[in-house]
């Protein structure tokens, strides 16, 4: 598991691999939480990396929203974006997509850590603010 590192001398922002598209996407956290300011200990970390290695069970429902929208488009996952606190129990994510038919905005949704539903969505920024 890599450590996961993210303050503002990296602009709370990290690159990870993502196997299941095996490629590197960003990590990031909201630089308006107060975790963003602290250090992320190691069972938040893992909370994190349960998300990310779920990504089997969110992924593909992610994508199958954006193709409601554009149905000819195949979104690529660019960030995972932290936007909850960390000491809260359940935990937010961003999701951030570049699509081929709205290159300058992009799609994006917030997806609810305990059972991974979609609680948003809309172009990119919606992944970046709770």
């Amino acid at each position: 598991m890599q450590s996961i590192i993210l303050n503002e001398s990296n602009d709370f922002e990290m690159l990870i691999d993502f196997p299941l598209e095996k490629k590197q996407i960003f990590l990031s956290i909201s630089d308006d939480l107060d975790s963003a300011y602290q250090a992320i200990s190691e069972e938040n970390q893992l909370r994190i990396w349960h998300f990310i290695d779920q990504s089997g069970i969110w992924l593909d429902p992610a994508k199958a929203r954006i193709k409601e929208e554009l149905p000819s488009v195949e979104g690529q996952l660019l960030r995972i974006n932290i936007l909850s606190e960390l000491d809260e129990e359940d935990l937010v994510f961003g999701l951030q997509f570049w699509v081929s038919e709205d290159i300058e905005h992009g799609r994006g949704m917030k997806i609810r850590h305990s059972d991974f539903a979609i609680i948003d969505y809309g172009n990119a920024d919606v992944a970046l603010f709770f």
